[in-house]
């Protein structure tokens, strides 16, 4: 199907940046299966700060401790979607 098509295309670190768009394809909580794939991109500076926001558009708890890092990161708006996360999945 198209949504394994782009996590495909997500998760092929040859892409670099240009997996960004891909990544948020997959932004709605239809495509939850695929979180732990999208998780394993975090480490990516890249597309870190896009598959925190993928994360969260997923409505995926589970990720809290991968993305708590990230509330210190020197990009602001990566931060500010790492905190968006920990605010809504954190205190469980």
């Amino acid at each position: 199907n198209l949504n394994r098509a782009y996590l495909r295309i997500a998760c092929n670190k040859n892409a670099k940046r240009g997996r960004q768009s891909f990544i948020m394809l997959l932004g709605h909580a239809s495509c939850a299966k695929f979180a732990p794939d999208i998780a394993s991109q975090i480490s990516d500076p890249n597309v870190a700060g896009h598959a925190i926001d993928t994360l969260y558009k997923m409505k995926c708890p589970d990720f809290v401790k991968d993305i708590e890092p990230f509330t210190n990161d020197k990009m602001t708006w990566i931060r500010n979607k790492a905190k968006q996360y920990i605010n809504k999945y954190g205190n469980g």
